[in-house]
């Protein structure tokens, strides 16, 4: 399953890691903290077990990423005026969006 997470911080970050830990292809949007990612790759310290992801999949740019199965907003609600507009194109037919919000 091709997965894009859209807002990469603490919660999208750790989905996102996880699910491409299971072997699903994840695409990260990360605006602020895209360049960190590439160079640094992608930790998860959990009590449910520790692993890296050295080398994620992730843009800094919505329009760059590859239409997914599913695409999981990770964003503060704040923020959805924003993000929401750009969500149609990330969509597979037949793919689902799922909200992963605060705030």
């Amino acid at each position: 399953m091709d997965i894009a997470i859209v807002g990469a911080g603490a919660i999208g970050g750790y989905y996102g890691a996880r699910l491409a830990h299971g072997g699903h292809t994840v695409h990260f949007l990360a605006r602020s903290t895209a360049a960190a990612m590439r160079e640094a790759g992608l930790t998860v310290d959990s009590h449910l077990g520790d692993f890296s992801l050295p080398q994620p999949l992730v843009y800094s740019r919505a329009e760059d990423l590859p239409a997914c199965d599913l695409v999981c907003v990770a964003v503060k609600a704040t923020a959805n005026k924003v993000v929401f507009p750009q969500l149609g194109g990330l969509v597979k037919p037949g793919g689902a969006i799922i909200l992963l919000q605060n705030g």
